[in-house]
């Protein structure tokens, strides 16, 4: 209480316990704690039984892959053998007219894509596995490797696909017509067999570095990554198909375990 002097008494109310209790925090009506963030103010819970779970669906889908992988991309290798320019005018012509040779371009087409898909499966999935910089690399190494993979299906069905997509038959198996077929071919073998093993070798070189692979088979990855930079035949390829059936095959039955 504080009198003004020389007048009546006035009485103040002490604003110091009354700002005391304004700045007090308030407390929680429940008990809970609150909940745990990390550094960069994320929720994060690696202990989660939902993320453990995908993490394991996600690399179940390794070794399966890679086995789908192998098997089709051997088979699109096999059915999808047309006409380049090692071949003459007359057999391109005499392959072009024959409905059963057309059907197999078709089909080949289908598996390659196929295979593409399995791989695409097996790369993201094995992404998971290695640390920022090595998977950066293996997803960049793995997307080019199907883009070529891709564009070499697509010049190997491009005359086909003229073709069948001619309802009025004006386009005839002639000689101009082999000589783009003969050409699509030798295309197609460029970016199967020079520029895709290239990419292909990147992979295989990131993951037999990653060290997440028994010693064999990161010891043959880097053989195997030689191989696909230095032949420009299809025995490197059916090596690269090879040593991804045996990675998947490894994988899948470590998850058995």
């Amino acid at each position: 209480m504080l009198a003004r002097r020389g007048g009546p008494r006035v009485g103040v109310l002490d604003r110091l316990p009354l700002l005391g209790r304004m700045l007090r925090p308030t407390e929680r009506s429940d008990s809970q704690p609150l909940p745990e963030t990390a550094k960069h103010g994320r929720s994060m819970h690696p202990s989660r039984p939902g993320v453990h779970v995908a993490s394991t669906a996600v690399r179940r889908i390794e070794g399966p892959a890679a086995i789908g992988f192998a098997v089709a991309f051997v088979a699109g290798l096999v059915l999808a053998n047309v006409p380049d320019q090692g071949e003459t005018r007359r057999q391109a012509i005499d392959f072009y007219n024959s409905a059963g040779e057309k059907s197999r371009v078709l089909l080949a087409v289908y598996v390659m894509a196929i295979a593409a898909l399995c791989f695409l499966a097996f790369v993201a999935a094995v992404a998971q596995r290695l640390h920022d910089v090595a998977r950066v690399a293996a997803i960049a190494a793995g997307g080019a490797f199907v883009a070529l993979y891709l564009a070499a299906a697509a010049a190997f069905v491009a005359p086909t696909l003229t073709l069948s997509l001619d309802s009025s038959g004006t386009d005839t198996v002639d000689e101009a017509f082999a000589d783009f077929a003969r050409g699509a071919s030798t295309l197609g073998d460029a970016l199967l067999l020079v520029c895709a093993p290239f990419a292909a070798a990147g992979l295989l070189a990131t993951l037999a570095r990653s060290g997440g692979l028994p010693r064999w088979l990161g010891w043959s990855g880097f053989v195997v990554a030689a191989a696909c930079l230095f032949g420009f035949t299809f025995v490197p390829l059916l090596v690269f198909a090879a040593w991804m059936l045996a990675l998947g095959a490894t994988l899948a039955a470590s998850q058995d375990e």
